[in-house]
């Protein structure tokens, strides 16, 4: 591929992520009424478990006060639980709760269905064809599958 053609290639796909992700935040905002952060601190805890206040904090890169005012927001819905850590009492740590467990199930299922729907407007060749190149990319990207985070 020339370096044009590779050029004008990574500009549709930037502009093709770009638009899919400000898609994926309003479906989001719409079906779970979860801000961005409140949504990555759900996902955040479904990959890796209990945290504390402050390793959550490093991990959405954000000050402990911002993630105390997420966590007070999503324990009013009973979608996280902040407990006193058995181990160390003076530790405060977050845990999904099944609610949130459940918000995430059903945010990841809505998009799944939109995106199938999308997906049966183009014919079998061109769906095979998109998802060998998907493969190609998550690979290039090292990217871990998505099934795995969920």
């Amino acid at each position: 591929m020339s370096e044009a053609a590779a050029d004008d290639a990574a500009r549709q796909l930037l502009d093709l992520v770009i638009a899919a992700m400000r898609h994926l935040h309003r479906l989001r905002r719409v079906e779970s009424g979860l801000s961005m952060p409140q949504f990555k601190l759900l996902m955040t805890l479904k990959r890796k478990g209990e945290l504390s206040m402050s390793a959550l904090a490093e991990r959405l890169d954000l000050t402990p006060p911002s993630v105390s005012h997420l966590v007070d927001a999503l324990a009013s819905r009973g979608l996280v639980v902040r407990e006193g850590d058995a181990a160390d009492r003076r530790r405060v740590v977050v845990r999904l709760t099944a609610g949130g467990a459940a918000v995430l199930a059903a945010h990841f299922e809505v998009v799944h269905d939109h995106f199938a729907e999308l997906l049966a407007e183009l014919d079998e060749a061109e769906r095979a064809a998109l998802g060998h190149l998907a493969g190609r990319l998550q690979a290039m990207l090292r990217l871990e599958p998505a099934a795995e985070c969920l």
